[in-house]
């Protein structure tokens, strides 16, 4: 599993980095982000049990500096500001 997460978050950059390059001229902007624990329910739904549930969100607060699992809403936020004129540079 960690593997393919280093791969994820190798490949979003990259391929951010590589649609910049074309439509730049054309002032087209290129944003991505790639959020990773985010409590949107999935492990409740995995036929894992509460404990196992529980276990993996310690371990994945412990990976996050601000020591909590995302939510929804920080992701909708994110995307907002990806989105919108406040980064045009």
């Amino acid at each position: 599993m960690q593997w393919e997460d280093s791969t994820q978050g190798a490949a979003i950059p990259w391929i951010a980095r590589t649609l910049t390059s074309e439509p730049q001229p054309r002032g087209i902007r290129v944003s991505a982000f790639a959020p990773r624990h985010i409590g949107n329910g999935i492990l409740s739904s995995a036929c894992l049990s509460v404990r196992q549930v529980q276990h993996v969100s310690q371990q994945a607060k412990q990976q996050i500096p601000i020591g909590r699992i995302g939510r929804a809403s920080d992701i909708a936020q994110a995307a907002l500001f990806l989105a919108s004129n406040e980064t045009a540079y």
